[in-house]
């Protein structure tokens, strides 16, 4: 700590004295050639630690990044469920006026709202009744 000290107010000296002068003397040029190694030093571990920061916070946006990537996919994946649900109805649709059109008979479509599978009774309820003149037989 008092080398650090001591290093700090030379540099602080010599930097006000080239200001003065311009020039710098042969005491001031040992100095800075054995302080060198230990400036380098020090430059390498803030660099580092400066780097490693840089670093961190780049991961941190980065993460947050992915947050929104992964919600913004997760909602995809449900409409793309629920466009995939309205091509299947869509294709039974089909299916059912395909029916229509090769049957001689009168037909009204109508889907299963509701199944009752009990071993003396198969029912089915669907949503058309009288309202439509479905009448049961």
């Amino acid at each position: 700590m008092i080398v650090g000290c001591l290093l700090l107010s030379a540099f602080l000296l010599y930097s006000w004295h080239l200001r003065q002068n311009g020039a710098t003397t042969l005491l001031e040029r040992t100095v800075l050639a054995m302080a060198a190694p230990f400036l380098t030093g020090v430059d390498s571990v803030t660099g580092f630690v400066s780097g490693g920061w840089d670093h961190y916070l780049y991961l941190v946006d980065t993460q947050e990044q992915n947050r929104g990537l992964l919600s913004d996919n997760a909602q995809l994946r449900n409409e793309i469920l629920g466009l995939e649900e309205i091509r299947l109805a869509n294709d039974r649709l089909r299916e059912l006026l395909d029916f229509k059109e090769q049957t001689q008979t009168s037909t009204l479509p109508a889907q299963v709202i509701a199944e009752d599978f009990t071993l003396l009774l198969r029912t089915v309820l669907i949503d058309k009744g009288r309202a439509c003149l479905l009448y049961t037989s």
